[in-house]
């Protein structure tokens, strides 16, 4: 029974915290219709507001709720420059913690199960030798949702600062094409710096295409 204390507490409080979700309608909230809403509450907590986004955005990582919503927000309520700095380490906080909680709860348990077939024994090992590139792939071109992504890779043997940091590298452009492009957007004024931030958000939802190509040909040449 002890083997299975940190998974049982997990989802005890994973449970607790859906149920409060739940009952609180945040996930009714976090839609891009209600975004100008979203926008008004955020500015009326003044120095207050990052503090709440930060911590909106690990709930939103640890229980599986959409991110773009709180991404676009950010670029809309601190702008281009100061968004898409918040989203980041905002995203990359929920991230961390999301792989920890699966790492420390539910990896011993996997690999009692699964550890010795063959399947999982695979997908661990490429993740611990080609951890980057896999992150890479997954992080630019989000097969899976961003949220799960965290969970499995805490289930490989892959290292957590490894992990922490290109995945923190890698959402960059993603989070930068939202937050820039949203905060151009939605400002409300029309400027040159605007068509600036406006146009770095276009390039990088233009590299976001283009570099796991370039990766993937660049592999193929190792070979």
């Amino acid at each position: 029974m002890k083997k299975y204390q940190n998974i049982i507490i997990f989802l005890i409080l994973f449970g607790l915290g859906a149920f409060i979700i739940a009952k609180t309608g945040i996930t009714s909230q976090l839609n891009l219709e209600n975004i100008p809403k979203l926008k008004e509450q955020f500015l009326s907590l003044g120095w207050l507001a990052f503090i709440i986004f930060f911590f909106a955005y690990i709930i939103v990582c640890i229980f599986f709720l959409p991110g773009t919503p709180l991404t676009l927000l950010g670029g809309i309520v601190f702008g281009p420059l100061l968004g898409t700095l918040y989203t980041i380490i905002s995203a990359s906080a929920g991230l961390a913690i999301s792989f920890l909680i699966a790492r420390y709860t539910m990896r011993d348990l996997m690999i009692e199960k699964l550890g010795s077939s063959d399947a999982f024994t695979k997908i661990d090992q490429g993740v611990k030798e080609q951890g980057w590139r896999i992150l890479v792939i997954t992080r630019l071109v989000p097969v899976f949702p961003f949220s799960i992504q965290n969970y499995i890779y805490g289930l490989t043997d892959i290292k957590f600062f490894t992990y922490w940091g290109l995945s923190t590298l890698f959402i960059i452009p993603g989070t930068s094409a939202y937050t820039m492009s949203a905060g151009a957007v939605l400002s409300g004024e029309f400027s040159t710096t605007n068509l600036i931030y406006l146009g770095i958000g276009a390039l990088c939802f233009v590299a976001l295409s283009f570099i796991p190509k370039l990766l993937t040909k660049k592999e193929s040449h190792s070979k």
